[in-house]
Parts: structure tokens; C-alpha cells; sequence
């Protein structure tokens, strides 16, 4: 089980396991970090349900490994606790927060465990946090909830000049 937190600057890293304290917003290049083995939000779930029923990272990840996954190679599900193990604790996120997530793993409707997923992930990639922050989050004030292909590709042209980083593919650029 989770150990419950006081509050957000509870300095118990239950899933992060270095004490160091969280890091509640990834700064650096603009990377496609998360687009690898986008989305398992159901293989997300079965590892918080793990890490609840076993009650540490080593053990549930060995159970994950062990089968507790519904892939059929190993090798998969052995990228696949990586990008979960790296999403989940790389942070180190206060045991509040892995409580919060454990909680919504619980639940059959997973609405609250993806949206809580998707706050932490858009914390912990520059890329997407920048998106969030001036493409989402200005529409989503305004009340326009529909965020178009053209809207993300203006932001990465007009951050180019600040972050060569950003890999743009000629076909988009010539759709334009």
C-alpha cells in the first residue's frame, strides 16, 4: 500500500525511491520523449495495481515481468515497465500523488487515472508542457476545447527558432 502524504511538499518519494524530493516540471530540450509506446493506460493501471497489492517497485516489477502484463514477449514487457517505471518515478513524485494514482488504478472507469496520467506526463516532458501551456490552456480558457493539427504545427514553427531541437518533417511544412 501507498503510504499517505500530508500534502504537496511532502518530501516522500513513494514510487521515486531516492528521497531526493520531486521534480514537478521537467525543463530542457523539446523532445519526443513520450512517443514511443504511447497511451498503455490499461498496462499503467496493472503496474499501480501491482505496486499496491506487492508494496514496492522491485517486486512489482518483477511480477509485471513475470506475466503480469498481457503481452506475450518478454522483451516487450520488458520496454514496456521501463517507459511505465520512467513515466510513474523518474520525478520522484510524492507519496500523495502515487496514492492519488493508486486510488484511480482501483477504479473500473479509468477517466480519473488517465487524466491524472496526462497531468504528470505534460509535467514531465518540456515539449508537451509547452504545448499545454500556449496552445492548449489559451483555447481551453477561451472555452474552445478543439485543438487542430495547424494550431500544434504554429507552435513548433514559431519555437524552432528557439529550440533547433524540433525535428520538422518537410511534408507538414509543405501541407501548409
Amino acid at each position: 500500500m501507498v503510504a499517505q502524504a500530508q500534502g504537496p511538499d511532502d518530501q516522500n518519494d513513494a514510487l521515486g525511491g531516492s528521497g531526493a524530493g520531486p521534480r514537478w516540471r521537467a525543463g530542457g530540450l523539446y523532445t519526443a520523449n513520450n512517443a514511443s509506446k504511447n497511451g498503455l493506460l490499461e498496462e499503467t493501471r496493472l503496474a499501480l495495481l501491482a505496486y499496491d497489492r506487492l508494496g514496492d517497485r522491485a517486486t512489482a516489477r518483477r511480477a509485471l515481468l513475470d506475466g503480469g502484463l498481457p503481452q506475450r514477449s518478454r522483451a516487450t514487457r520488458e520496454t514496456i515497465v521501463r517507459v511505465i517505471s520512467d513515466r510513474l518515478s523518474a520525478w520522484r513524485p510524492p507519496a500523495w500523488v502515487c496514492a492519488a494514482l493508486v486510488a484511480s488504478a482501483r477504479r473500473v472507469e479509468l477517466r480519473d487515472l488517465s487524466l491524472l496520467l496526462l497531468l504528470y506526463a505534460a509535467r514531465q516532458d518540456a515539449l508537451l508542457y509547452a504545448v499545454v501551456q500556449q496552445v492548449v490552456w489559451p483555447r481551453w480558457r477561451d472555452g474552445i476545447t478543439a485543438i487542430s493539427r495547424a494550431d500544434v504545427q504554429r507552435f513548433l514553427d514559431d519555437a524552432l527558432a528557439d529550440h533547433p531541437e524540433i525535428m520538422v518533417d518537410p511534408k507538414v511544412k509543405a501541407a501548409k
